[in-house]
């Protein structure tokens, strides 16, 4: 790879694209310009002064750097049948000025501005350069396994998405690997402007689609890697012939990925989709005020990790989803919100050991954080508050499903007016759920502040569960399992709300229960199982079961 910075570009020795007859004065054609400067050149800077310059198709081939002075553009020009750079060389940079892609003048042709064949022991650098009016993506790279740097650029103006190119309609599209090669994608400290007002037939532009795949119906991947940090994002993401494109949108087998310290608003879709993505970060994103339209699907969250989502994809693992604030994502409707955060596997590659903590979500859909297909994740430290307006019993804080291993739910602070706070219920029967120091506040009659069902272990120590009105927590089977074992000790409250525990569907029981009730209606628990009962008075009744079975042998203490 090439040391170039930019202080060297800017100092080096080079050609003036004027010496070789480009006018630049916005009407004249001045490709056959740029293509004598750039083979003058050889290699060296061509720099590029103020002026606009009309141009059709330019061929970078071996090594290419061209500087735009303050004040001077590249354009389209109208009617072209081909891209504005066609990039083919072992480096090529850009930096400065502009790149117009006069999307109004080309049609249908869906063009690319500059078109990177980028395989290993290649590279191409674009760095502070306002991109605007491209009608297809303003940098697509295929046969991926080189370097791609863009940063510190700006993409405004962009044609909106018209339903029928799939994720072509992008600011950068990665699209195709070089097989046995990997690849890095930097895209930094750039700025996003689309629309937040996408129509049925159209709708806002891509952001950023990674997808170095070599088997594109299978999913291939080539261990490729992208980082993402600092960009800002506004009014991007889009749903086209069936295919749900988010802000930031990664594909399968991309391996270490890092976004971190983004910013997103008026975002359809999902802002950050890291679909098939090993060993992934998203750190301290900011996702807020997501579009409300028929374009922005609900079924996978504001920030989405979704392993194993093409066919082909092996058992990704091990995602990281920490620091990040998501409020109002967006969704089908005010009724129909988004997931906050989603960690979602599939049944033959979950996810493994993943970790989501110290995220703030307010005003999600269906959930705050979505689990399922997981095997082994954490869940600590979050700040959940879910859709106050237009919800149902359907949209929950925190909701685990098809999950197993160790679900570790540490200092949650879960507030469900008008759904359910906690909610595990299907394919959870093998999962040991250990809740510590959480709490949970629901305050919609009919609903519950947890609710587990058929759980392999229920574990509580040091929670606050607080439903007025409502159920405050409730254990049972799940129809086909019943839990493994319930635990709970005097460190839990229980503020308000009733208790509902079928211990007919607890397997083995311990610790102390405060609640109403009595354990005169068990009809089955093993020796040793204990249960105290506040029975509406002052007086806590601690009872142990010493004989029998059934509703006998309970011994009051």
């Amino acid at each position: 790879m090439s040391a170039d910075s930019d202080f060297d570009i800017l100092g080096a020795v080079g050609v003036d694209v004027r010496t070789y007859g480009a006018v630049g004065d916005g009407t004249t054609d001045d490709t056959a310009a740029f293509t004598a400067a750039l083979a003058a050149a050889a290699g060296s800077v061509v720099f590029v002064p103020a002026g606009t310059y009309v141009v059709n198709t330019v061929t970078a081939a071996g090594t290419t750097r061209i500087v735009l002075e303050d004040g001077a553009t590249l354009k389209h020009r109208t009617g072209s049948t081909s891209h504005l750079f066609v990039i083919s060389g072992q480096y090529f940079s850009l930096t400065g000025g502009s790149v117009d892609g006069n999307h109004a003048g080309q049609g249908a042709n869906r063009r690319y501005l500059l078109r990177c064949d980028l395989p290993a022991g290649c590279e191409v650098r674009v760095r502070n350069v306002r991109f605007t009016g491209s009608q297809a993506c303003a940098v697509y790279a295929t046969n991926f396994g080189g370097h791609l740097d863009v940063s510190d650029c700006r993409f405004e103006d962009m044609a909106e998405h018209d339903g029928e190119y799939q994720h072509w309609t992008c600011a950068v599209c990665v699209d195709g690997a070089q097989p046995g090669r990997k690849g890095m994608m930097r895209f930094n400290r750039n700025t996003l402007i689309g629309t937040t007002t996408p129509a049925l037939t159209g709708g806002a532009p891509g952001g950023i689609f990674f997808a170095p795949v070599t088997d594109y119906p299978n999913g291939l991947g080539t261990g490729a890697t992208i980082e993402a940090i600092g960009n800002w994002f506004w009014g991007i993401g889009q749903h086209c012939a069936n295919n749900d494109i988010g802000a930031l949108h990664t594909y399968p087998m991309t391996l270490g990925a890092r976004f971190i310290g983004n910013y997103f608003e008026g975002c359809g879709f999902s802002a950050i989709a890291a679909k098939s993505c090993q060993d992934v970060v998203i750190a301290d994103n900011t996702v807020l005020n997501g579009q409300i339209s028929a374009r922005n699907t609900s079924a996978e969250g504001a920030i989405s990790v979704v392993i194993g989502y093409q066919a082909g994809s092996a058992t990704r693992s091990r995602a990281v989803v920490t620091g990040n604030i998501v409020d109002n994502p967006g969704g089908e409707s005010t009724a129909t919100r988004q997931v906050g955060i989603a960690v979602r596997g599939d049944p033959d590659s979950p996810a493994t050991d993943c970790l989501v903590s110290d995220n703030i979500v307010y005003e999600s859909g269906q959930a705050g954080i979505g689990v399922s297909y997981v095997n082994g994740i954490t869940i600590a430290d979050n700040i959940v508050r879910a859709g106050t307006t237009g919800m149902t019993f359907t949209e929950f804080g925190i909701r685990v499903d098809q999950t197993r291993g160790d679900v570790i739910l540490s200092g949650n602070r879960v507030h469900s007016p008008n759904g359910h706070g906690l909610f595990a219920l299907n394919g959870v029967d093998t999962a040991r759920f250990f809740l510590h120091g959480n709490v949970f506040e629901h305050t919609a009659s009919g609903g519950y502040a947890v609710l587990l069902r058929g759980v392999g272990l229920a574990k509580f120590t040091g929670n606050t569960i607080n439903a007025n009105p409502g159920v405050a927590l409730s254990i049972t089977t799940n129809g086909t399992h019943d839990v493994g074992r319930f635990i709970w000790d005097a460190t839990n409250t229980v503020e308000a709300g009733t208790i509902s525990i079928s211990w007919p569907n607890v397997t083995t029981a311990s610790g102390q229960l405060t609640g109403t009730g009595s354990p005169e209606g068990v009809v089955a628990a093993p020796v040793g199982t204990t249960y105290m009962n506040l029975s509406g008075g002052a007086t806590s009744t601690f009872y142990v079961k010493t004989s029998g079975t059934g509703n006998t042998g309970w011994t009051a203490k």
